[in-house]
């Protein structure tokens, strides 16, 4: 698996960096939508991609949709890591 496979649109890339940013946070998917600037439909799909690759939690029983991070998988600990490194680096490194 590469970066490519985890994070194929600039969406789905943003809404994880959104909630590896706040790991113990949940949120309504209309709230994400508005968050990230997208359309709803837009937001489906990245939380549908992330849903299957086992880094989001999609809890439809409530009459909204409740989003939250998967903690404790191995992608989503390795995603918290590698965010955790590329913070602490110099930001001349970053660029």
């Amino acid at each position: 698996m590469n970066l490519l496979d985890l994070f194929p649109t600039r969406t789905t890339l943003r809404l994880a960096d959104l909630l590896l940013s706040h790991p113990e946070q949940t949120y309504f998917q209309s709230i994400l939508a508005d968050e990230l600037g997208v359309a709803p439909a837009t937001l489906c799909n990245a939380l549908q991609h992330l849903a299957r690759l086992g880094i989001v939690d999609v809890d439809a029983r409530q009459p909204v949709k409740v989003i939250s991070l998967k903690n404790g998988g191995a992608i989503v600990q390795s995603l918290q890591t590698l965010r955790e490194r590329l913070a602490a680096l110099p930001a001349t490194e970053r660029r």
